[in-house]
């Protein structure tokens, strides 16, 4: 009899949840929810959280997000549980190489590096603290140590070294716990490690240390070397794939191969994270436990906002959706190109749009494709990556189908090319959407238009010289040799659905 209450006593534990504290918590309203567990009364041991799989707390559908790209305004639930919700600022491991690096044997054409790169920062000091999400997404990656949410606002981040994570599919509403930070994994203390990628950021260049006449061992590094035919790294030079010492002195052009391994570069999609935690991710600084956290979600779900930012981009997203169509048979994709010719346009001008850095992968060309069809109705409408030229392009469409490049646009990175043709009046439009930004003073055509909003840009030194020139057009907007021609948004994301969207909104029909 004593047994069978024991186990029924473990069993309403367990169903209660699982973590390691033992507090009630006191709405404001009075009322007393939570628990005491964590300990298993047969076995004499604690609870296993690992082994368990977060659930959502939700008011209404389990399909739709609610808080849709915005971010979670925690006030409402600051009046029930206090001011509990910090954003983590305690940042320990730096981004990028780390401090131990292993320099290069030359002699045996090796490169050796403690550690990988870095793509994120380490939070340290809160301890096993319960971490919510501040936007809506789903669990798209997961292995024994680390897990990534894709946002609802096309961005992702990575989590590592936590417990209670939920699994691969699995929806997080904003406001909800992702998991409680630990050491699981090669942690080596309680700490927090978080990456950001921004959705549409591309690629960004990081030369690698450099290198060493002479190697010296050290016990770090003794199985850490690496060397460039690694299949786990991916080493640059001028863009060229490089994987032994013969591609690198090729490649390279300089007559040493120190001079030459000293251009090598990896690339990353991973942005610096500083500054973006605030917009992502909260710690619970109390020990109240998950169960009586989720009583108190979802005692406040109806009335959780999200930001004004959020609801602008929404209603964007939303006006998106409207325009358009669902895509047929009038796309084409050819290698480096995409290709939307559309029955009610019968005349032979095109469009081109130089996209953003990730098109140096031409696979990517294609996701420009269902923002630019709707235009598809005035002109042809040809979708190229970053490193293509005007001179190319027109050669290929006269070549393809006799078409005539009329009208240029240049997004990100692809903005490098477009800035050549800015004073082109020829053109019946010339668009520069958030650009890469290489000089300022620049003389404008009739039909060239720059939109962009220098606080995408910035963080480290390429973008931060972007952002600095962007905002010297902003500050001479007004001038007459820009007047009507440059618009700095607020509010309009780096992204496809944002500032792209937006652009052709306000110009598609001068194409």
């Amino acid at each position: 009899m004593k047994l069978k209450l024991l186990k029924i006593l473990t069993e309403e534990i367990e169903e209660q949840g699982y973590g390691r504290y033992y507090t009630d918590v006191v709405l404001s309203s009075g009322v007393k929810i939570g628990d005491t567990r964590g300990y298993n009364f047969l076995s004499g041991n604690s609870i296993n959280k690992s082994d368990k799989v977060i659930t959502k707390v939700l008011s209404n559908s389990e399909d739709v997000f609610s808080s849709t790209i915005g971010t979670l305004d925690t006030t409402p639930l600051e009046k029930e549980l206090g001011k509990v919700f910090k954003v983590p600022t305690n940042k320990g491991g730096i981004y990028g190489w780390r401090n131990r690096i292993c320099r290069s044997d030359l002699k045996n054409k090796k490169r050796y590096n403690y550690k990988h790169w870095h793509a994120g920062r380490d939070y340290s000091g809160m301890g096993k603290k319960w971490v919510i999400t501040l936007k809506d997404g789903v669990i798209d990656a997961k292995d024994s140590m680390c897990f990534t949410i894709k946002y609802t606002d096309g961005n992702k981040s990575r989590f590592c070294h936590m417990t209670d994570v939920g699994n691969v599919g699995d929806k997080l509403f904003a406001g909800e716990i992702v998991g409680m930070i630990g050491d699981v994994g090669s942690a080596g203390h309680v700490h927090l490690h978080w990456e950001y990628y921004p959705g549409e950021g591309g690629y960004t260049n990081h030369v690698v240390p450099p290198l060493k006449s002479k190697y010296t061992q050290s016990k770090r590094c003794d199985n850490d070397n690496v060397n460039l035919s690694n299949s786990d790294v991916n080493y640059y030079i001028n863009q060229t794939l490089v994987k032994s010492i013969s591609d690198v002195m090729t490649v390279g052009g300089a007559a040493t191969e120190k001079e030459n391994y000293d251009k090598v570069y990896i690339r990353r999609t991973d942005r610096d994270p500083n500054g973006y935690e605030k917009n992502y991710i909260k710690y619970i600084t109390s020990d109240i436990t998950k169960k009586s956290y989720d009583e108190v979600l979802k005692k406040c779900r109806n009335v959780l906002k999200v930001s004004t930012k959020g609801e602008e981009i929404k209603k964007d997203n939303e006006e998106i959706k409207k325009d358009v169509k669902e895509l047929t048979d009038k796309v084409t994709n050819d290698t480096e190109y995409s290709i939307i010719k559309s029955d009610l346009y019968k005349g032979k001008n095109v469009h081109v749009l130089f996209g953003g850095s990730h098109t140096s992968d031409y696979s990517k060309i294609k996701d420009y494709v269902k923002y630019l069809e709707p235009y598809s109705s005035i002109s042809i409408i040809v979708i190229t990556h970053c490193n293509n030229t005007l001179e190319n392009v027109s050669k290929y469409v006269k070549d393809k189908f006799d078409g005539v490049v009329t009208s240029i646009a240049g997004f990100s990175q692809g903005g490098k090319e477009t800035w050549k043709h800015a004073d082109n009046s020829s053109l019946t439009l010339v668009g520069l959407i958030d650009p890469s930004t290489y000089e300022t003073d620049v003389t404008f055509g009739e039909n060239t238009y720059l939109v962009c909003d220098p606080n995408n840009w910035g963080g480290y030194k390429f973008v931060d010289e972007v952002k600095k020139r962007l905002q010297w057009y902003c500050t001479h907007k007004d001038d007459q040799k820009y007047s009507g021609h440059v618009e700095c948004t607020k509010g309009k994301a780096h992204t496809f659905s944002g500032i792209l969207t937006y652009f052709y909104k306000q110009y598609g029909y001068k194409i």
